[in-house]
């Protein structure tokens, strides 16, 4: 056979030179059969070193994953976590170095292994357009041939396995913010428990506890509660204090958890609940607890009543003997009423100005509230008659249900109390026992409390809550408020019965009387968490993918090729320029191409060559006829 411009090559002999070997002496047949049958002995070498370090890449990977899931989440250490969230910029360029070394890495093995194959694949005939687009594989760069379409979809997938893989590493190794959990146990007055169910309100040391609150720690606390559950009920953001906690809109009828003993005023409550375990230090720390909950279901409209409706209303005002300017207000009902209490009667003193009272019935698991507003506030200048209509004989009649709940209380800088669940309130002498009274009597007890002279300031906050509503929302927004100070109310209830010589003695609260209450305390800081793994085993698979395919490539080249490594003296890197020049100049291509056109491209990229060896020349890439059937059709020598 001759070849193009291979006048160097005139004379020389067939043992001269073989284009199946990258020696000078040819190897028989037979051997390559042998070669095969040693395929795990070829491993050493090259081919075990990228093998093993694409092992070593995915088991890093896989491992790290793995190790997460099952043993996580891993935090980093306390002053660590708090110099990489102080600077966030740098942990970037830490985790992207990293990321890009071992992406690099993995690509690198797979090119060195692209191009050692290919030096091995040579040894038997490739055409030229198969060579470049290996060579642009194993540089990543992508192939553009309309007839060849899969070298073009390969290089593209390569290009992209590989570009990805550091955004991959990166996604797995940056720390994010975790949560580490630690479970908090503890006891809270049960509202159901036989003895809270019996007990009430004018039981001695109770009724100390929650009338005598007038050292203005939980005062101010009574008198906004309702105001504030109803601005939230009208989207207004609104919290409220007892006890030196914050709550957003409202206590739902809880006392709050407390890992420590509270003392504000003349109060001091010890420490509802512990921790098990010891609690993580982070960046930021919260916790939650499922707490007993306490609120009503509360219905409100206008009534007409007189004194011979049911319930009738009977009105009386005198002036006050001895001060003919103070006006005595005495209203009664003829409706079921509560021995203990007695709030079907109120008396209230007020001068010529405006005034508001109110009135309790018992019924069936409920209670009904009676109230009358009238006359124009002088502090505010609303018109009370807002509130329960404009005739004398209008009232503002509410069903009050107390009900028991179930909620999720989240503690951090305020309170957010989540209701989840909720059931009857437990029935005694009247509806909601112990806890139903308490709330009726703190409204009742309000009511008459903040009626002055020519004002009630129950009133104005009720006033001012229907001004600000929509036309149709004005009696949901007393509806809440009224909800707002019966959750307050049990709240100030369970701290009475949980404090220090308010209801028991010191530390003297009975077991019979609380329940268990349980939750988690949440440290937030950097580390790796537990991800999905649905999600997360994704970032791996590029790396899999140039791993598999560095591999697979390993495999086959020793394969068919295994018999011919042992003697490869001289390495011959397609991928490198000027091995092509001088590998192509010594084998005789100069005449190849005839030009750069697309034309001249695609018919020198149909030419089939071998990569042989010249004595003096080294390795040559020879031109062969492409109906060669196997390597051992290739055996002249190069003449002119």
């Amino acid at each position: 056979m001759t070849s193009p411009g291979d006048s160097t090559y005139s004379g020389l002999k067939q043992d001269d030179f073989d284009p199946y070997q990258l020696g000078e002496k040819p190897i028989p047949p037979h051997n390559f059969r042998l070669a095969k049958r040693n395929l795990a002995l070829h491993l050493l070498g090259w081919p075990a070193l990228v093998i093993s370090g694409q092992l070593f890449l995915q088991g890093l990977g896989w491992g790290f994953l793995a190790a997460v899931r099952s043993r996580g989440p891993f935090a980093l250490p306390h002053s660590t976590a708090v110099w990489a969230s102080n600077n966030p910029h740098l942990v970037t360029l830490i985790t992207t170095l990293i990321s890009t070394l071992l992406a690099g890495c993995s690509s690198f093995f797979f090119s060195y292994a692209l191009r050692r194959s290919m030096s091995l694949y040579l040894l038997r005939p490739v055409s030229l357009a198969a060579l470049g687009a290996s060579v642009s594989i194993a540089t990543r760069s992508l192939v553009f041939h309309r007839r060849h379409w899969k070298w073009s979809a390969v290089s593209l997938l390569c290009l992209i396995m590989a570009g990805i893989q550091t955004s991959a590493w990166s996604t797995l190794l940056t720390p994010v913010r975790i949560n580490l959990s630690t479970p908090l146990v503890g006891r809270e007055i049960d509202l159901a428990s036989d003895y809270v169910q019996q007990l009430w309100f004018g039981k001695g040391s109770l009724y100390g506890c929650l009338a005598g609150a007038q050292d203005g720690t939980v005062h101010a606390s009574l008198l906004d509660s309702g105001y504030v559950k109803g601005q939230s009920y009208l989207g207004v953001p609104s919290a409220i204090s007892l006890l030196g906690q914050g709550y957003n809109a409202s206590t739902q009828g809880i006392l709050a958890a407390t890992l420590n003993d509270t003392h504000l005023g003349s109060w001091s409550i010890p420490a509802t609940i512990r921790s098990v375990g010891p609690r993580r230090s982070g960046l930021s720390s919260s916790y939650s607890m499922s707490q007993q909950g306490f609120t009503a279901n509360i219905s409100c409209g206008l009534q007409t009543l007189t004194n011979v409706t049911s319930p009738s209303i009977n009105t009386s005002y005198t002036a006050r003997p001895g001060d003919l300017s103070i006006r005595r207000i005495q209203v009664s009902s003829d409706c079921a009423q509560d021995p203990h209490t007695m709030f079907n009667n109120s008396l209230i003193f007020t001068g010529n100005g405006p005034y508001m009272w109110t009135i309790f019935c018992d019924t069936p698991n409920a209670y009904t509230l009676i109230a009358q507003a009238w006359g124009t506030s002088d502090a505010t200048s609303s018109n009370y008659t807002g509130i329960t209509g404009w005739s004398n004989t209008s009232y503002l009649v509410c069903n009050i249900a107390p009900i028991t709940t179930v909620v999720s209380a989240y503690y951090s800088e305020a309170i957010n109390v989540k209701v989840e669940s909720v059931s009857p309130a437990p029935n005694t002498t009247s509806a909601g026992g112990a806890a139903g009274n308490v709330g009726i009597f703190t409204i009742y007890y309000l009511v008459g409390r903040q009626q002055a002279m020519q004002s009630n300031s129950v009133a104005d906050q009720l006033q001012g809550l229907i001004n600000t509503a929509p036309p149709d929302m004005g009696l949901h927004a007393v509806e809440a408020y009224l909800q707002g100070v019966i959750e307050m109310s049990t709240s100030l209830f369970r701290a009475c019965l949980s404090a220090d010589n308010k209801s028991f003695g010191a530390g003297e609260v009975p077991a019979n009387v609380t329940k268990p209450m349980h939750g988690t305390w949440t440290t937030q800081t950097l580390g790796w968490q537990r991800y999905p793994s649905g999600t997360t085993a994704w970032v791996l698979i590029p790396g899999l993918f140039m791993a598999f395919s560095t591999v697979t490539l390993v495999l086959i080249a020793i394969y068919r090729h295994g018999g011919e490594m042992g003697i490869d003296r001289t390495i011959f890197d397609p991928s490198d320029p000027l091995h092509l020049i001088a590998a192509a100049s010594a084998g005789g291509l100069n005449d190849a191409f005839r030009g750069l056109k697309g034309k001249d491209i695609r018919d020198g990229g149909m030419l089939t060559v071998v990569l042989g060896s010249v004595p003096g020349r080294g390795p040559a890439l020879v031109h062969v006829d492409s109906s060669s059937s196997s390597a051992a059709d290739v055996t002249t020598p190069l003449s002119r």
